[in-house]
């Protein structure tokens, strides 16, 4: 039946089209959750997450959180990041590297020596283990760290960075809003790209970056020729952003890019390049975001400052005035069966919501058309305005050859159904029958409604 909506599916729909929120889960200190975050976030081969705050190591094995234990020497330990290599849990620390076995912080004992002020830590494919430090690039060798990599523009590296292997022999890494460093294990030389990054990141084999310039970017190959660096650049999205050094940048599963523009946005950039904002309206908590991480069930994590919370999966498409809405205040929703589409109401136009697009309705002039009821039927719209109560016909979703049904001036208590091939019009407590483009006032109105409640079904109550 046409113009008829559940209660349940009417309000669901709506609160997706009426702004840009997001099905957010907030953590707190109650829970042992880490709402002070001081390195990132890890999911593990086994699917629990991991969280590094400054001085402790948090699972969460999908009811709770648990911290790690830890011995002694690391009481005042300082933790900066977790990695899984070969299915090890290594804790990075100011104090060197720990690893966490049975949900406890050890030190490790494959190796002879210490190394301090670590930055990252990655395996190349022959799954050997390279450390990033202020002092150098060093790997296993005997049982002990030996050092392959020294320059001086290592120790401009910051510790949120990472190192990401683009082969086995070579190694790009960065330092927010400054040029990507290149190294080159097999010559041991270290280079320069003129570009500024904020953040690198790797995904399913490919390499993406962000500059405040052009927004988002992607290698299609980089490499060494001469000598000298080669590389070539595709671009994915230029979007702006606010300028701060706390920025978060990631792809998920799905192809979708995630970033933020601290204290601003949320934002998200779909694989067709669709861009969608969110910010404390849409659910999240505060905007000073420290950390982003998209697990394998499709959960967004996001940290800040201080508290964590999981935007959770969600396939339903948020629309807004981005997406052409007249409005992100959507006030109601008409089915229609004959185009299998939604007809949106918001108080400043009417849009039309089909599988593949959402289009706005204007009238002949070009100008939207105000009304807070309305009933599409195959190619008319019965539509309530200012004047009463008029008929449209519809052809590529522009209204033509208004027709005047009903005059009246109060707008009170009215609906409009569609039963069979019949449309009627309630005004108070008088049903009249649409015959001909006439309004025909029925005297059994208020019978008929008593008879038959679940077939004349109300769309406001």
């Amino acid at each position: 039946m046409k113009g008829v909506l559940s209660t349940f599916f009417a309000l669901f729909f709506y609160f997706q089209i009426n702004g840009q929120s997001l099905p957010v889960k907030i953590y707190n200190a109650e829970e042992n959750a880490p709402i002070h975050l001081n390195g990132n976030i890890l999911q593990d081969h086994n699917g629990f997450i991991w969280f590094v705050e400054k001085n402790a190591v948090i699972k969460y094995n999908g009811k709770s959180f648990i911290e790690t234990t830890k011995q002694k020497v690391d009481s005042n330990n300082v933790f900066t990041k977790i990695v899984e290599i070969d299915n090890k849990l290594l804790v990075l620390s100011k104090n060197g590297i720990r690893q966490i076995v049975h949900d406890s912080i050890k030190k490790v004992n494959w190796v002879k020596n210490e190394l301090k002020s670590l930055i990252a830590c990655e395996a190349n494919s022959k799954n050997k283990i390279h450390f990033l430090t202020h002092d150098g690039i060093f790997i296993l060798k005997n049982d002990s760290f030996v050092r392959i990599v020294n320059s001086p523009l290592i120790k401009n590296i910051e510790n949120r960075s990472s190192l990401i292997f683009v082969n086995d022999s070579l190694a790009i890494s960065y330092t927010y809003d400054k040029n990507i460093i290149l190294f080159d294990f097999k010559e041991n030389k270290t280079f320069e790209l003129k570009i500024p990054a904020l953040k690198i990141i790797k995904s399913k084999g490919e390499f993406y970056f962000f500059t405040y310039e052009n927004g988002i970017e992607k290698f299609n190959f980089l490499s060494k020729k001469n000598n000298q660096p080669i590389y070539e650049i595709t671009p994915i999205c230029k979007i702006k952003i606010a300028k701060s050094k706390i920025f978060e940048f990631l792809k998920d599963e799905n192809d979708n890019f995630w970033l933020t523009s601290p204290y601003k946005n949320l934002i998200k950039v779909d694989k067709d390049g669709t861009i969608h904002y969110y910010d404390e309206k849409s659910g999240i908590p505060s905007l000073w975001i420290t950390n982003i991480y998209a697990d394998r069930e499709q959960n967004l994590w996001l940290s800040y400052y201080p508290g964590l919370c999981k935007v959770t999966k969600n396939n339903n498409q948020i629309y807004t005035i981005h997406n052409g809405l007249f409005s992100n205040n959507s006030k109601s929703l008409f089915a229609d069966d004959y185009t299998n589409s939604f007809y949106i109401l918001n108080g400043k136009g009417i849009n039309r919501l089909s599988k593949n697009s959402i289009n706005r309705i204007n009238l002949e002039n070009g100008n939207p058309l105000i009304s807070d009821f309305i009933l599409p039927d195959k190619d008319q719209l019965y539509a309530v305005e200012e004047g009463g109560l008029f008929k449209y016909k519809i052809k590529n979703d522009i209204l033509i050859n208004k027709q005047s049904i009903q005059k009246f001036t109060d707008f009170q208590n009215i609906r409009l159904y569609n039963f069979g091939n019949d449309i009627y019009f309630q005004k108070d407590s008088f049903l009249f029958l649409i015959k001909n483009s006439k309004s025909i006032l029925l005297k059994t109105s208020i019978n008929f409604l008593k008879i038959s409640p679940s077939i004349i079904t109300t769309i406001f109550g």
